[in-house]
């Protein structure tokens, strides 16, 4: 091989290698230049919500259902379930051993698994908060040694890990156990031979299992023209001992129509912010995963504060109606879109915006900011129809929520599509 060839080999080399080098030394350069530490989220429509909390009680026409017999009870309906006149709703078998306790347990692991299966959210990432604020509301009554306090909260954990599973799973329902159990059931009360005893109702309406000895309290009839030194000396009164009384033994009751009130003591200020007529969301402390409609009927009020009457005449499916609960009443709702707060830029203007992703760039969209909670604003959500609608945030925008160096890329009018100014942001 000559001296020329080699020459020109060892040249081809170094100019290659020398190639290499620049490139790989405009590439760093051009990604350090662009390097923006970017985050993106989906733009998702929100509600932020002002709620009163208070400590509802629950008024209703209710009929006690009665035994002559003591025994263990065979309900033949669901909890809340409608039935005519002169149904048969529950069977009075003897008891065997220690029946009262696994029948009792049964019952929390059926009502645990009735709640469990209304799954209306996809994702885990509710259920897992949910989870894990129960889980240290446990641990914390536990540690105080409320013990009672702990039976609800421990419920609701129950329910929403039923829920995680349904979730993760992929499972429809809990069915098959919940056949199980009632079967399990149905031979430990029938373990005793035939029925005692069968009652039937007295009236149509809604059969319910839980007797509180607030039945002849509590009623829709006591709130209809009460005074609110009445309403408060209601919500105050002790409950009536009615599992056994000169009837015989409670197994239940029955309301003759959905009608029911709620009522609970607030503040002058709190109370006279609320509007007569108006119907407003309420959530249960015992049934947090809905929310139920009510409509305010009337304030009354008083020297030392002001008592709410509420009223729906819809009677909720798998609800909990325990007669006492905390609720939340939501008041004043804001909607709109939810941006953090840390992907909010300023432009030249001082107009407030984000940048989303489109057609693998960043463009800027305006915001309007409505309200704010926790790192997080609400703005306004523009339709199609609405002016400027093109230059605001859309739902379902990828929204950049975290980045450094960032710039909008804009076609300039006159030149190719790869051909852009750049707007630099604060």
């Amino acid at each position: 091989m000559g001296n020329g060839l080699v020459k020109r080999i060892i040249i081809y080399i170094l100019s290659g290698a020398l190639a290499v080098a620049v490139s790989v030394y405009l590439i760093y350069h051009i990604v350090k230049l662009f390097n923006t530490d970017m985050a993106v989220e989906t733009v998702e429509a929100a509600e932020l919500a002002d709620a009163v909390t208070a400590t509802g009680v629950i008024f209703r026409n209710e009929t006690v259902l009665y035994g002559t017999r003591y025994g263990s009870l065979d309900r033949l309906l669901s909890d809340g379930e409608r039935t005519a006149k002169d149904s048969e709703v529950v069977r009075i078998y003897e008891k065997t051993g220690d029946s009262d306790a696994e029948l009792a347990l049964i019952d929390r692991q059926l009502s645990i698994l009735a709640e469990s299966g209304s799954v209306s959210d996809n994702s885990t990432k509710a259920v897992d908060a949910e989870i894990n604020r129960l889980y240290y509301a446990v641990r914390q009554k536990a540690e105080d040694g409320d013990y009672g306090g702990i039976t609800a909260k421990l419920k609701r954990l129950l329910i929403n890990m039923n829920r995680r599973e349904i979730i993760t799973n992929n499972r429809v329902n809990f069915n098959s156990e919940i056949a199980a159990l009632k079967e399990r059931r149905d031979g430990i009360v029938r373990s005793g031979g035939a029925p005692i005893e069968t009652v039937y109702t007295p009236i149509s309406g809604y059969f319910m299992y839980d007797v509180d000895g607030y039945e002849r309290i509590l009623t829709a009839d006591a709130l209809k023209n009460a005074s609110y030194a009445e309403v408060k000396e209601l919500l105050d009164a002790k409950a009536e001992q009615n599992e056994a009384t000169s009837y015989g033994y409670a197994v239940g009751k029955i309301a003759p129509s959905a009608e029911w009130f709620l009522c609970a003591g607030l503040d002058l200020k709190t109370a006279m912010d609320l509007e007569e007529g108006r119907e407003y969301g309420v959530t249960f402390s015992l049934s947090p995963d809905r929310e139920i409609k009510l409509t305010l009927d009337k304030i009354l009020t008083g020297a030392d504060g002001a008592v709410i009457v509420m009223s729906s005449t819809v009677m909720p499916a798998d609800f909990n109606s325990s007669r006492k609960q905390t609720v939340q009443i939501r008041s004043e709702s804001v909607t709109g879109l939810r941006v953090p707060v840390s992907a909010v830029r300023v432009d030249e203007n001082g107009r407030q915006g984000v940048f989303i992703l489109k057609n693998n760039r960043t463009t800027f969209r305006y915001i309007d900011v409505l309200d704010s909670i926790e790192g997080y604003y609400i703005v306004r959500e523009l339709h199609p129809e609405d002016e400027n609608y093109a230059q605001y945030l859309h739902r379902n925008d990828v929204m950049i929520v975290r980045g450094k160096n960032l710039k909008e890329q804009i076609n300039l009018p006159e030149e190719e599509s790869t051909e852009y100014r750049i707007r630099i942001f604060d």
